[in-house]
């Protein structure tokens, strides 16, 4: 029978100094073929969304609860890893300069491509053992009138890619982690 979830406040009061290189020394032994881990970040705050879509949906997109057993801790100390997920908008390029139809208001039109960083970290001792970033499918300049608001420069920004995205998956990068002998 698969542990229950142990409760996230706690994980991430625990272990988010890990993912600025901080050790936790209550933590498991990084050692053996399963490596119970911890998710920490997400949609731009801790948590946000990726815990809670890793229970909802389960792995691979199969309804809630399925994601390995080895993955799930049973206890803040049997924690192994850590996964970092941090997001951020990249500058991508300029569309030059666009009027606004509306009032006339003219201004330069830029795009940025949302990135999504996974970062696997040693609870124990805070040493990163791998590091993927994902990058958003570029937007294109085109001749479509976009939906601008505001003071120019105006961005129009492509969100990082989600749990699903991405090839592997990031569920599948950090599900990776978690089953065979330790790096």
């Amino acid at each position: 029978m698969d542990a229950p979830p142990y409760p996230a406040d706690v994980l991430d009061a625990t272990y988010t100094g890990v993912c600025a290189g901080h050790a936790v020394v209550t933590a498991a032994v990084y050692a053996g073929a399963s490596h119970p881990l911890v998710i920490i970040g997400g949609l731009g705050e801790p948590y946000a969304d990726w815990e809670s879509e890793l229970e909802d949906t389960g792995y691979n997109g199969n309804n809630g609860g399925d994601w390995p057993a080895e993955m799930k801790p049973a206890s803040a100390e049997s924690v192994q890893l850590v996964a970092c997920v941090s997001t951020r908008q990249v500058a991508d390029k300029s569309c030059g300069f666009y009027t606004r139809q509306s009032d006339g208001v003219s201004g330069e039109l830029r795009l940025t491509n949302g990135v999504t960083t996974i970062k696997i970290v040693v609870a124990g001792t805070g040493a990163v053992i791998a590091q993927k970033a994902y990058r958003a499918t570029p937007l294109s300049c085109n001749n479509e009138e976009p939906t601008v608001s505001g003071n120019a420069p105006w961005v129009i920004a492509n969100d990082p890619p989600g749990l699903t995205d991405g090839q592997p998956s990031c569920e599948d990068y950090i599900v990776g982690f978690t089953q065979g002998a330790a790096l």
